[in-house]
């Protein structure tokens, strides 16, 4: 018996939310919440609100089970699966990212749905999904940065060299089975780690795209032992080449056990649904 659509809600039409909600947009049913009513507006008409490549062609021309709403209880309250895709704020002032916003809408959204998992793509700072997790006593909150360059954004939606989920329980990788584009022919290589390493993965990530240089090893091994971060995971994340890894079914462990390190190759079809389901 085939397995239903999920019911996903996806918070804000910015760049990284909307292209999150067009893929999954292709096999579920997609809400796609946003506080400005012009975004609303266009997306509800197949147009795109940003001038991202094949963006629009996919809004027009791919039947996608997407529809846009103004308010957050529409989207939220009856879903499967939150995606928190909010922009934050880099505070020049204090060197701090502004978390103030992305902080309102995980409160809003425990409150109208007690039960699905809400995923953060937003880029937050290290340790903020585990922080945020404890003060809401909210164990439904994973990290999974989305990995993407400005100007390829459905090109690198559409066609990961890999993904990276910050959790490695059933929960995760059901994350990670939705992730895996429809279009694709060969399932994108996954790495699990913890939510706090998924979160430096994105920070260095986007660090490489503004400066074109990769992190050295040495400021790598730096950064983990400053933060008690598994640095074996870092480096799989950043830098690991999946795409000629020969056996991606074992499990990698680094020198602390309680950090364990997962790369799977997905299977189309398979994996878990989430546990609420």
């Amino acid at each position: 018996m085939p397995k239903r659509p999920l019911k996903i809600a996806v918070i804000d039409a910015g760049r990284v939310g909307l292209s999150s909600a067009i893929v999954l947009a292709q096999k579920h049913q997609v809400v796609l919440q946003d506080e400005e009513p012009s975004r609303v507006h266009m997306v509800n008409a197949a147009l795109s609100p940003h001038n991202e490549p094949n963006m629009a062609l996919y809004l027009e021309y791919r039947a996608l089970n997407l529809r846009a709403t103004l308010y957050r209880g529409d989207a939220v309250e009856s879903a499967d699966l939150v995606i928190i895709a909010t922009p934050t704020r880099f505070d020049e002032s204090s060197g701090t990212v502004d978390t103030g916003h992305i902080d309102r809408v995980i409160q809003s959204v425990c409150t109208l749905n007690p039960r699905a998992p809400l995923v953060i793509e937003s880029t937050v700072p290290v340790g903020y999904t585990l922080r945020t997790a404890q003060r809401l006593q909210c164990s439904r909150l994973l990290a999974a940065p989305a990995l993407l360059r400005p100007g390829r954004i459905m090109h690198d939606r559409l066609n990961p060299t890999r993904l990276v989920v910050g959790d490695t329980s059933l929960q995760g990788q059901a994350f990670a089975q939705l992730l895996q584009p429809a279009a694709a022919q060969e399932p994108a290589p996954t790495v699990f780690t913890g939510p706090s390493e998924a979160e430096a993965i994105q920070l260095f990530a986007q660090k490489q795209l503004r400066t074109g240089h990769p992190a050295s090893a040495v400021e790598l091994d730096y950064y983990a032992e400053r933060h008690g971060l598994c640095l074996a995971q870092l480096q799989a994340g950043l830098a690991y080449p999946l795409a000629e890894a020969s056996n991606l079914n074992e499990v990698v462990t680094d020198t602390r056990p309680h950090r364990p390190l997962r790369l799977r190759r997905g299977r189309a079809g398979s994996g878990h649904r989430f546990a609420s389901l």
